[in-house]
């Protein structure tokens, strides 16, 4: 086993990356407090002179000669994670927010969500449970009126 500490960006960096949730993992289920600690840690960071803050451990097993990573441990903060990315995306799209960087909706989807390159139809670098994955997805590429509501995914997106 190698134990290895890197920044959560450089984690979900790389088109080639694809994160699989495995079958025997229970589904997305993290509560609003949950996703709101975390965020109020991230804006502890932002609001403060620090440079890094840890989040926890993420246990992983990489598959032989690829790129594919499947997330025994740390699941809902990879899940909860990218569902800010998504929103974050999704609020600039819609002129919720503004950018200094032009390109920073584009460099987030292709960076941290997409594997652009990949050969299957899912495109998408998480790969939750098939439950979440349908839910994952329509906020990725859906308009707001097709989200899957009684999902706890888009609960905490809305969040």
């Amino acid at each position: 086993m190698k134990g290895d500490a890197q920044p959560l960006i450089k984690f979900f960096d790389g088109s080639d990356k694809r994160f699989f949730i495995p079958l025997y993992q229970r589904n997305y289920d993290w509560k609003e407090e949950n996703c709101e600690q975390l965020f109020q840690d991230l804006m502890k960071l932002h609001n403060s002179d620090r440079r890094s803050h840890f989040f926890g451990s993420i246990v992983l097993s990489i598959q032989s000669g690829t790129e594919d990573r499947f997330i025994i441990d740390g699941q809902q903060r990879i899940t909860t994670v990218s569902l800010l990315l998504i929103a974050m995306v999704n609020a600039k799209k819609e002129g919720l927010i503004d950018a200094t960087d032009a390109k920073l909706v584009e460099k987030i989807f292709k960076r941290y969500l997409v594997d652009e390159y990949q050969e299957d139809e899912r495109k998408v670098k998480l790969k939750p449970i098939k439950k979440d994955m349908q839910t994952f997805d329509a906020l990725l590429y859906n308009p707001k009126d097709q989200y899957i509501k009684e999902s706890n995914v888009t609960r905490n997106y809305d969040f």
